[in-house]
């Protein structure tokens, strides 16, 4: 189905042993010297979840700048986001509540970890892929969840620990790919009837990249002796423009390809 498997940084589920491990798009099996640690982890975040904490937040503009005016402006802004703990960072980065499908947010969660859900009766929403429909995506089934529940995870997240930093950011692989959509205008007749004068306008409107390697660490010397160090894996992202305002980018589309 997909083209590989690996790692997600940041997806999330608060309701199982794998709930941080999404939460952060990490690896979904962790270390063997971490694993019960996260599973007590993961449990007293549920718990926490009952209760107005959230740690500090701020204005976008003034801590991150107008990122989202590029794709790898918004990224960066993404990894801001993640390392300050910041919901109000995060939050323009998806695709807006009244963004039109396609263009609604969507997290594609990795394969293993939505067969552990369905086996266990977890009922997941699913959307039928067809090639071409992507430029890096395998047509297939994938399964996901949307723009609420993937701020809500975040929320949980970002309140359960005490701080997370990259030890190595994850960087681009290959190229960013632009979908450019050409509008071509006939303003009149050219001397002689020799031909036309046109018009052409050239918007980009798409850009499809993937994110891979990097690693993480987080602490919550509350609940455990020392920082937990995660390998980060491939992560695929589609940004459109954001509705709103045609001058940023917002991510539509975020696969995660786990294990």
């Amino acid at each position: 189905m997909a083209r590989r498997s690996s790692s997600g940084i940041f997806s999330s589920t608060l309701h199982d042993k794998s709930a941080l491990i999404a939460l952060m798009r990490v690896s979904y099996y962790l270390k063997k010297y971490a694993f019960q640690a996260l599973c007590v982890l993961c449990l007293l975040i549920e718990v926490s979840c009952n209760f107005p904490f959230l740690p500090p937040t701020g204005k976008p503009l003034t801590e991150a700048g107008n990122s989202r005016i590029s794709p790898t402006g918004l990224i960066n802004q993404l990894f801001i986001a993640y390392e300050k703990r910041n919901i109000d960072l995060l939050k323009p980065l998806f695709a807006p509540e009244n963004a039109p499908d396609p263009l609604s947010y969507r997290f594609y969660m990795a394969q293993s970890f939505a067969s552990e859900k369905i086996q266990t009766g977890t009922v997941l929403r699913s959307e039928i892929i067809p090639n071409g429909a992507f430029q890096s995506i395998s047509s297939g089934t994938y399964y996901y969840w949307g723009r609420d529940e993937e701020i809500l995870r975040h929320e949980r997240l970002f309140g359960g620990i005490d701080d997370l930093q990259f030890k190595a950011k994850p960087v681009v692989e290959g190229a960013i790919r632009y979908t450019i959509l050409a509008n071509v205008e006939t303003l009149g007749v050219a001397p002689g009837n020799s031909g036309y004068y046109i018009k052409e306008v050239y918007d980009t409107i798409q850009a499809e990249f993937n994110l891979d390697g990097g690693s993480m660490t987080i602490f919550a010397p509350d609940l455990y002796s020392g920082p937990l160090d995660f390998d980060l894996g491939l992560q695929t992202f589609i940004l459109n423009r954001d509705p709103n305002d045609s001058t940023l980018w917002v991510i539509s589309r975020w696969f995660d390809f786990g294990l």
